[in-house]
């Protein structure tokens, strides 16, 4: 007894042609999670430890470089001391709040 051949697949069906708005829309989600979008967020913690061990340090890692330098020129005065200090942990928790308003949009 022999054996028929079997028989040929069905042929695969071919896909449509992707339309603009699928492209876009296919685009502008791979953006949200590439890593260029995602929010540069910034540690409180950190950004207060930085400006304890040396002044207006903390203030350079969120991204403040004038502000940072002046901490760093009156550091010798007490209260611009303290005040880089705390300026230090609360402008990184407001930054890290304007990248989730940001975020947010997507």
């Amino acid at each position: 007894m022999s054996r028929r051949p079997a028989p040929p697949p069905p042929p695969r069906p071919t896909p449509e042609p992707e339309s603009h708005r699928a492209r876009e829309d296919r685009r502008s989600f791979e953006g949200i999670f590439s890593v260029e979008t995602l929010p540069d967020f910034k540690d409180p913690v950190l950004a207060t430890l930085l400006s304890i061990v040396l002044p207006g340090a903390g203030q350079v890692y969120n991204h403040h470089f004038v502000k940072g330098i002046l901490v760093f020129g009156t550091c010798w005065l007490i209260f611009p001391y303290f005040l880089g200090i705390l300026d230090a942990f609360v402008s990184a928790r407001s930054q890290n709040r304007v990248q989730m308003a940001g975020f947010r949009h997507y």
